[in-house]
This record gives structure tokens, sequence and C-alpha cells, in this order.
């Protein structure tokens, strides 16, 4: 403990850690409504996010806290936006400026998302942009809805389930439900993709 009261080890105060602590759990609690609204277990959600059953039942308790890249990819499987889970969803932004789009970056997998989202409980769109030559290296993506995607760049295969699907500049494609689904790039040049979750 520092003189001011902070931990050697983390750098807060005990103010601070229950203040995190409280957030965690708001945090969780939001999740599991949200999972609870769309009907779906918690193992379905492991299922659709790749992340483990018990990682997840920590995250709703409130024990641990995700990452950006596991919150965007429970937001995906709810088909929600980040900020409908932080309780900051209700305001709606009319328009969304390049520097104000949230940026995922893979780079095990050379590939980039940019989520746009207007607010107000309304996930708008994601631009997915993959180098040449490269593949999706995590886990197949699943959702418990419908998506389309149309190509605006370059060339992008989709393959889902067993079936593969070779897209080229102006292509479009839809998705099914819990359809499992891999990306990646064969080609040349960069490809970007536009991808609509479909209501």
């Amino acid at each position: 403990m520092t003189t001011d009261g902070r931990d050697c080890m983390t750098g807060s105060t005990p103010g601070e850690d229950i203040a995190a602590g409280r957030a965690a759990t708001q945090l969780g609690e939001r999740l599991r409504s949200l999972r609870k609204k769309k009907v779906l277990t918690i193992t379905q959600l492991s299922l659709y996010t790749g992340l483990s059953v018990g990682f997840l039942s920590n995250m709703e308790n409130g024990i641990s806290s995700p990452t950006v890249a596991n919150l965007t990819k429970v937001c995906n499987a709810l088909n929600v936006s980040i900020l409908d889970v932080l309780g900051e969803g209700d305001a709606l932004h009319e328009i969304v400026r390049d520097g104000e789009a949230e940026i995922i970056d893979v780079p095990e997998s050379s590939m980039k998302m940019k989520i746009v989202d207007f607010g107000a409980n309304h996930r708008a769109f994601s631009v997915i942009t993959i180098e040449p030559h490269a593949r999706r290296v995590d886990a197949v993506a699943m959702h418990p809805y419908d998506e389309a995607v149309y190509v605006m760049r370059g060339e992008l295969a989709v393959t889902i389930e067993e079936r593969r699907f070779e897209l080229s500049r102006g292509d479009s494609l839809f998705i099914q439900a819990n359809c499992g689904h891999t990306i990646e790039n064969d080609g040349t040049d960069v490809s970007e993709s536009i991808w609509f979750a479909v209501r």
C-alpha cells in the first residue's frame, strides 16, 4: 500500500476497486438479461462465441471482466451493440464519423473489423477488411440470426458448413442463422466487405 492508499500491485485505491467490481457486476447482469431475452442458454452462447461456458458464467456473475474482443464476440452473438450492453445505447446517433466507429484488429488473421453503431438499440453494420491471401484463424463464426454480406472491393471466399462461395466486387451472399461459416481472401488485392444482420 502506497502513502496515498493505492495498492502496490494494481495501483488502484480500495474505492476504485469497489467501483470496478460494481461495474463488472452490472455488465454481467446486463449480459445475462440480454441473453435470456434472446432465449439462449449459456451453452448455446458458448457455441456461438467460441468462449468457454465457465468464462461466460464468470462474466455474467461479475467475477471476470471481458476484453473488448471477447465482449464484441458476445455482442455479435446476441445481435446487440456494445453500447446496448453498457447501457448507453438509448441515444440515436444520426451520423457516425469515420474516427468514431469502433475498430477491432485481428492481426493473426490479417483482418480488421469496423463496427458502425447508430445507438438507440440499433446495431447498424460491420465493414471487414482482409489482407491478400489471409484467412480467419479463430473459431468458425455462427450467429442466432441471419446475415448478409456485400463485397465492396477485391475477392471474398465464404465457406458455409461444407459449401464454398467465391465472391467478387458487387456480389452479395445470404447466410442463414445457426450456420457455421469462415471467410478468407485468396485474391491478390485487399478484400473489403460490408456485413448486415438480417432481422
